[in-house]
């Protein structure tokens, strides 16, 4: 086995693991700024497209990560 294909596989095993960017980003905005409306500002997102980044994140991770 060659270490390229080694390799490879550990980078889509990682991809598999990590949550999404815009998830990721959208969290740290609501917990930054303490709201899914002021989070939406910041991202030029929608009260409700904020919303549904962090429920992904929470089923990504199988977590409740916020309070609503």
């Amino acid at each position: 086995m060659s270490g390229t294909a080694s390799g490879s596989r550990k980078i889509e095993a990682m991809r598999k693991r990590l949550p999404p960017l815009p998830t990721l980003l959208a969290f740290e905005a609501v917990a930054e700024l303490g709201s899914f409306s002021k989070a939406g500002e910041s991202l030029a997102l929608t009260h409700s497209a904020v919303s549904h980044q962090i429920k992904q994140l929470e089923e990504h991770l199988g977590l409740r990560l916020l309070h609503r």
